[in-house]
């Protein structure tokens, strides 16, 4: 094996080491800001279950669905329109959520 056939293997042991770093780094950064987007989907989810019961008698199916709630977008939605309502009712219609049929 000739120096350079080493100097080659080295490198490219290196390369992998490398490229597994940056994996392991692009995993964690990723993992925090899915923690992010969770967290502050929660805090909206909260914030709106605080204005609707100010609003009126908040069911526990609704309550329950609020706070199951995963995606940014739809609880940003549910957000306002639940600013914007006059009561639970008004919210209901304005999101259309509905009960459950198998409570």
């Amino acid at each position: 094996m000739s120096i350079f056939e080493c100097n080659e293997e080295e490198e490219m042991r290196k390369l992998r080491e490398e490229e597994q770093e940056i994996g392991e780094k692009r995993g964690e950064i990723k993992g925090l800001v899915q923690g992010r987007i969770e967290g502050q989907t929660e805090g909206l989810a909260k914030s709106c279950l605080f204005v609707l019961e100010n609003r009126g008698t908040v069911p526990e199916w609704l309550k329950k669905r609020i706070m199951e709630e995963t995606a940014p977008d739809i609880m940003e939605a549910w957000m306002q329109a639940s600013v914007t309502a006059t009561s639970v009712k008004d919210f209901l219609e304005k999101t259309g959520l509905k009960e459950p049929e198998n409570k």
